[in-house]
């Protein structure tokens, strides 16, 4: 029997990257310029605290993601591209990539695995930091926007492709009615 596209299965997990795909190259157009200095485009991880059980959790952090937005576009206009993730402990955090009007000051970074990272000014990271309040924040420049791109559109590809073992994963989104990404246009 030919397969058909159904959430779980392998015809609906190349769909889904195909149309990742189309993301891609409109993100790639948004993103702008990018120096050893400056750039438009932001990785942002937002983490909860520990001080809740998972399904309170995951039953708040979309109002709290709402009051973050909120505070983001009173500030900036930008394109996200927002994506939901299960920790391994089962509770929520939140993956970004965000494609500002404005550009960021940046400085290159050798983190202690090796990797090269782009950090932004210690004001943005605080005013992140600030308007989440629920935890953990990191905030990154994006130098490749390909290789931002695929980084946060493999957790929702990497769930579609293996059900077995994110099955957990995909109930926890569906019982807490999270759609695992969206796109969201601000401002002009």
């Amino acid at each position: 029997f030919p397969s058909h596209d159904m959430r779980g299965n392998d015809v609906y997990a190349r769909n889904l990257y195909k149309k990742f795909l189309g993301y891609k190259e409109s993100f790639q157009k948004l993103f702008g310029g990018f120096s050893d200095e400056f750039t438009r485009s932001l990785m942002v991880t937002l983490t909860l605290r520990r001080d809740r059980s998972v399904s309170d959790a995951w039953l708040i952090i979309g109002k709290w993601f709402n009051v973050f937005l909120n505070k983001l576009k009173r500030k900036y206009n930008f394109k996200m591209f927002r994506v939901w993730e299960v920790h391994r402990d089962f509770f929520p955090h939140i993956h970004m990539l965000i494609v500002f009007d404005d550009d960021f000051h940046i400085r290159r970074k050798r983190l202690k695995n090796g990797k090269q990272a782009w950090l932004v000014d210690d004001d943005i990271n605080k005013w992140f930091g600030d308007a989440w309040g629920r935890g953990w924040v990191t905030v990154r420049g994006v130098a490749n926007p390909f290789d931002a791109f695929q980084y946060i559109a493999k957790y929702c590809v990497k769930v579609a492709y293996d059900l077995k073992e994110n099955s957990k994963k995909l109930a926890l989104l569906w019982v807490f009615g999270k759609r695992m990404w969206s796109v969201i246009v601000t401002g002009k």
